[in-house]
């Protein structure tokens, strides 16, 4: 747990160090990333696929509190692609089918309101791995499976 954030750090360090130090202020500015409310569809996707591989090696590592914080990001980032409208909503499902398996389960973790039975399949398709993510894919199965038998209490 302790040597992948420590890779992490370092990998941090060796990205920030190699930025170069003759960059000019217009240079800079013109690199800065777009606003939340402005980044496209793509920019989101590749955001999401990120930050559900760097959550998927947390819970591999067994450090909850990275992999946490990755889940309240993916959940960030799947608001601001529906707010995108129907395109947003069909990258989501596209991921769905992502070749890598943490980024399927992120996927599954959004999509089960928006498409439950593509998602329910990939999600018994991922929970026969033996590895964590088959066993995340379990419990999100089961957690979908109690909520859809139980129907929603009534507000009094």
């Amino acid at each position: 747990m302790r040597l992948a954030h420590s890779r992490m750090i370092y990998a941090r360090r060796v990205f920030l160090s190699s930025a170069s130090p003759s960059v000019g202020a217009d240079e800079v500015a013109d690199k800065k990333a777009p606003k939340r409310g402005e980044r496209s569809v793509d920019e989101l996707v590749t955001e999401f696929i990120q930050a559900a591989t760097v959550r998927g090696t947390a819970l591999e590592n067994g450090d909850r509190k990275v992999a946490n914080a990755q889940l309240a990001r993916l959940d960030r980032i799947q608001r601001t692609l529906n707010v995108q409208g129907e395109e947003g909503r069909q990258a989501m499902l596209h991921l769905l089918h992502h070749n890598v398996r943490w980024v399927q389960v992120g996927a599954a973790t959004f999509t089960l309101d928006i498409a439950p039975h593509d998602t329910l399949s990939v999600l018994r398709e991922l929970s026969a791995s033996k590895k964590i993510v088959g066993l995340t894919a379990k419990l999100l199965l089961d957690w979908s499976e109690k909520h859809r038998r139980q129907p929603e209490a009534k507000a009094d």
